[in-house]
């Protein structure tokens, strides 16, 4: 039903609902057709023209939700559609932001699927259609933690200078080996939690040779088609 509905058919909302179900559900062999391949991980580089979004605005304001065409983007109060395009990925891909890996991962989870599968050759300080590979690094720092005491100081800081300049005293690496304890929580080995946890860290934790055993594989992307009976 979600695979196949009118929604998800838009390359955003597919992106999202292979990113929330895909670890969760495949690896199976369904043979069947889906408007949004609930199972297809990205490959390939990014696609610069290919729309991935239909933005409907009045004026300033931007009309929350999905829109096939102007009529759908009038009826809701908009007077315009812009499609926004892929080649947005260029900005973001090459900010000061999202070249920390934190940030880049969050950015591959949501625009890789709708983005990727193209052949663009340039560089980008975060690759978007850069699928994790390999298994957990656990010495591979994830997260720099600024912190007054007991209070986090929210933000991205490279260097304690940083965190001090908004309001912090400390600034500790949060390492990948957080991820055992996350990993083999009782919590996580229900299949939609690790789900989660695989589209949240496994850009920023994999691409290692980890061999241990986790209950939620934070480095298995999914493979294979839809398990429908799972």
């Amino acid at each position: 039903a979600i695979g196949n509905s009118k929604e998800t058919a838009d390359p955003q909302n597919c992106a999202q609902v292979q990113s929330t179900y895909g670890a969760a559900c495949c690896d199976g062999r369904y043979t069947g057709k889906m408007a949004c391949d609930v199972c297809k991980p990205w490959t390939g580089t990014l696609q610069p023209n290919k729309t991935f979004y239909k933005r409907c605005t009045n004026g300033d304001k931007e009309i929350d939700g999905t829109y096939p065409d102007l009529a759908a983007c009038k009826a809701a109060g908009g007077t315009s559609l812009t499609d926004m395009k892929c080649d947005y990925m260029y900005a973001i891909g090459n900010s000061k932001e999202t070249a920390d890996p934190q940030n880049c991962a969050q950015v591959q989870s949501t625009y890789g699927a709708a983005c990727c599968d193209g052949r663009y050759t340039g560089k980008m300080a975060c690759d978007v259609c850069k699928p994790w590979t390999g298994t957990l690094q656990p010495n591979k720092t994830f997260h720099k933690r600024c912190t007054n005491g007991d209070k986090e100081i929210d933000g991205t800081y490279p260097d304690l200078a940083a965190c001090k300049a908004a309001g912090g005293t400390s600034l500790t690496d949060i390492k990948c080996n957080f991820m055992y304890a996350v990993a083999n929580s009782s919590e996580h080995a229900d299949p939609q939690k690790c789900a989660t946890v695989q589209s949240t860290y496994g850009a920023i934790c994999c691409g290692g040779h980890y061999t241990g055993k986790l209950a939620c594989d934070v480095c298995n992307p999914w493979t294979g088609m839809l398990q429908p009976n799972k």
